[in-house]
């Protein structure tokens, strides 16, 4: 894994979490079902705790 790649990603997920949160809510969280977006989901949290 390109890990320069991942904190790349993973700071452009955190600063739009709120936001992708609230609107996966809307949504029924039917983007979430897609495991990229659960694999990003859970490892935000891994990073967060």
């Amino acid at each position: 894994m390109n890990f320069t790649l991942w904190n790349t990603k993973i700071y452009d997920f955190i600063s739009n979490y709120v936001y992708i949160k609230q609107y996966l809510h809307k949504q029924n969280k039917k983007w979430w079902t897609k495991p990229h977006f659960a694999e990003l989901k859970y490892k935000h949290k891994v990073i967060q705790l």
